[in-house]
């Protein structure tokens, strides 16, 4: 199935038969012009304020025909190519076409309920026959055919060529109708009459005055609503019962029981009671749809770490701690992360092993920090249940007959089930800022895979299980919104799956892995005291005046910023990004910041307000490292005006605006070529008149970056 615009709307308001809409979202996933699409045509159907397609001739994007002959497969193929360019050039008319096709697709899927109130409004709009709410429509031609029985239509007709091929209501006079109705109406009456006059009890005759009261105990008054077969006469042959004697005073009558709902309630009886002036209305429930079930709250200690010697810490108050190496206890409903550059497995309870894998870049090259994980108590019939914040974790079992596991992340909740103890499978979440000038949510990517063994993967409560071997994968982005499985993605991708899911990676740079290890080791040492996270990554992140850094200071100093990331510290970060005497800090702080950010994105307003409180920057400088942070569309890169606005901001007067202007400039330009060996000079945190050299070397270097950004593709 080819991926067109009508396609991908009926891939989004899911129209498609199931193997169809596999086929497109495969294509979605593959395509990220088809993904940027998705997410306009989204926005643009939710956009306040938006004007309507003018109006136009026929056979224009803005005659309705077209329109409803677009959505409907019906239209030329000659004009499918322009209205499709129409509708991709223009925001008004992609948002007609789209918001057509959603009400479409929710007019033909469900039942349309009218109020009577509004249905009476409705015929009180017009006067005469019309607003008869009893009228029978006239006989005319039906839309896309013929009267079955060929008669000439009737000339009061006006509303058959509305029906859109509904059946019309009964051809029968309102007389016959009227008086089928009263008719019915008088037959309920009568049945009506006959049931209550049934369950009305006999009147109730006046017993006989009795002279001699002896032997007969006092007869209490007949109370309302009693019993009819206690207030029934006797026959005079048939001797009369002892009367129930009355309770004495300071005796309690046994309380009656509470009459026990009947089996089958009448509508009365179940009837919800009116809803009260200002309460909200209640939810609609779809008894179709699988409800969702929330993590269970309760704290519990369920699992153990398998490696203490591993930095692993959760909150505590306003901060955070180590979880003990004496203790490595796991508590449920309680967020654990592996710091960047440690792993450790978490051993729960349920023989379910979870493996937390933290990395950093001089490690493994991948967009891969901290892993952050909540372990819950796992509801019946689960083995685990956990939300995977972002970063990497491994899934195995040791029950030979397989477990499964509830998989959450975002607003997606996956069921997995691990087949045995011989099956392995690895879920990673990457959350990134998304470019552009407009402050949209940011962008998550989830990857899973099937290592070793078999699983079975649930991705949404809408479907049912998919069996998968080893090298079978998962993949979710927010910007489609929908789970892409492939049971076998092929020999290449299982051997591009293996070189980057390995736990043991290569060190691409074997010196600065080691720097790296030395210095995770020495953090691990110090942090004996598990009260003192922050603390401890403080210290090293504070530059020594009486002394040069050596490159384990350096490396430990980056550590402690990617920590800060990872802990969301924006004091910490806002430190590391305006430091003047260490530029790899800075670029570092950077990374951390978009992950940061990305990760949480609440953090952006703390973050902003960071910056002026104690950076003492202008509120349009703080906009300004917002921005940068974020980065740039390709269109916003291939515009000149983005480059004089980058080599403007060389000169800012924040640290932080001048390190990010810079690290994008540097995007522009073949840094192994020689001649941009002076470019590369410029430092953000010298002093002005050491920056000068290199800001004019770049502002002489403008004309020939806008040179090359204004080329034609067939020039280039």
């Amino acid at each position: 199935m080819r991926l067109t615009l009508r396609t991908l709307l009926a891939y989004l308001d899911d129209t498609l038969p199931p193997a169809e809409a596999r086929q497109i979202g495969l294509k979605v996933a593959e395509n990220p012009p088809a993904q940027d699409l998705v997410d306009r045509i989204k926005r643009v159907t939710r956009r306040r304020g938006l004007s309507t397609p003018p109006s136009g001739n026929e056979g224009s994007p803005s005659d309705p025909n077209t329109v409803a002959e677009f959505l409907s497969d019906a239209l030329p193929s000659d004009q499918v190519a322009a209205f499709e360019k129409t509708c991709l050039d223009s925001d008004v008319y992609l948002a007609e076409v789209a918001s057509c096709h959603q009400i479409l697709t929710l007019v033909l899927s469900e039942q349309v309920r009218v109020p009577p109130t509004a249905r009476k409004r409705m015929y009180q709009l017009v006067k005469g026959r019309e607003s008869l709410p009893d009228r029978k429509p006239g006989r005319t031609i039906p839309v896309g055919g013929v009267l079955e029985d060929h008669k000439p239509p009737a000339p009061d007709d006006t509303d058959a060529p509305f029906l859109l091929g509904m059946s019309a209501f009964s051809r029968s006079d309102s007389w016959s109708r009227t008086a089928t109705r009263v008719g019915v109406l008088a037959l309920m009456l009568l049945a009506f009459g006959f049931a209550l006059w049934m369950a009305m009890p006999p009147a109730v005759q006046p017993r006989p005055e009795v002279s001699d009261t002896s032997g007969y105990a006092a007869v209490p008054k007949s109370k309302p609503f009693d019993n009819a077969a206690k207030a029934r006469p006797k026959d005079k042959g048939e001797p009369k019962p002892p009367e129930k004697p009355e309770p004495k005073p300071e005796e309690k009558p046994k309380e009656k029981p509470e009459p026990k709902p009947a089996e089958n309630p009448t509508l009365a009886e179940v009837a919800p009671r009116p809803r009260l002036p200002g309460e909200p209305l209640a939810p609609v429930v779809n008894e179709l749809v699988p409800k969702e079930q929330p993590p269970n709250p309760d704290r519990a200690v369920i699992g153990r770490l398998e490696k203490p010697t591993a930095v692993v810490v959760r909150p505590q108050g306003d901060g955070w701690v180590r979880v003990p190496p004496g203790d490595p206890t796991v508590v449920s409903s309680v967020r654990h992360i592996a710091l960047p550059g440690y792993k450790t497995r978490v051993n729960l309870d349920s023989d379910v092993a979870v493996e937390l894998w933290g990395n950093l870049p001089e490690l493994f090259r991948a967009p891969v920090l901290e892993a952050s994980i909540t372990p819950y108590v796992p509801p019946a019939g689960f083995d685990a249940d956990l939300t995977v914040h972002a970063g990497r974790v491994y899934l195995t079992t040791k029950k030979p007959d397989g477990a499964k596991v509830r998989l959450r992340f975002r607003d997606q909740v996956w069921d997995l089930t691990l087949a045995d103890d011989k099956t392995e499978a690895v879920l990673e979440v990457v959350h990134t800022l998304v470019p552009g000038p407009q402050e949209e949510p940011p962008r998550t990517t989830v990857g899973f895979a099937v290592l070793a063994g078999q699983a079975a993967l649930r991705p949404t409560r809408y479907q049912e299980a998919v069996k998968l071997t080893k090298g079978g994968d998962a993949f979710w982005d927010s910007k489609a919104g929908r789970p892409v499985v492939r049971p076998d993605p092929g020999e290449d991708v299982r051997k591009q799956q293996s070189a980057y899911l390995s736990r043991l990676q290569p060190y691409y740079d074997a010196s600065q892995a080691t720097l790296a290890l030395e210095a995770l080791a020495d953090f691990a040492n110090k942090l004996a005291d598990g009260q003192r996270v922050r603390a401890t990554f403080d210290e090293a992140l504070q530059a020594r005046p009486d002394a040069i850094p050596t490159p384990k200071d350096v490396q430990a100093a980056r550590i402690a910023v990617l920590v800060f990331a990872a802990l969301g510290d924006l004091s910490g970060l806002a430190d590391g990004i305006s430091d003047p005497n260490r530029p790899r800090l800075r670029q570092t702080a950077a990374e951390g910041l978009r992950a940061a950010l990305a990760r949480e994105p609440a953090l952006v307003a703390a973050f902003r307000q960071t910056l002026v409180d104690k950076l003492r920057i202008e509120d349009k400088q703080a906009d300004a490292i917002l921005r940068l942070l974020r980065g740039f569309t390709d269109a916003e890169r291939s515009d000149p005006a983005t480059v004089d606005r980058l080599i403007g901001d060389l000169s800012s007067p924040a640290v932080a605006v001048r390190e990010l202007a810079f690290q994008h400039l540097i995007g522009y330009i073949d840094l192994t070529d020689k001649a941009n060996e002076p470019l590369l000079q410029f430092n953000a945190g010298a002093p002005s008149e050491y920056r000068v050299p290199a800001v004019q070397a770049w502002r002489k270097k403008t004309d020939e970056i806008k040179m090359k950004l204004t080329e034609s593709p067939e020039k280039k």
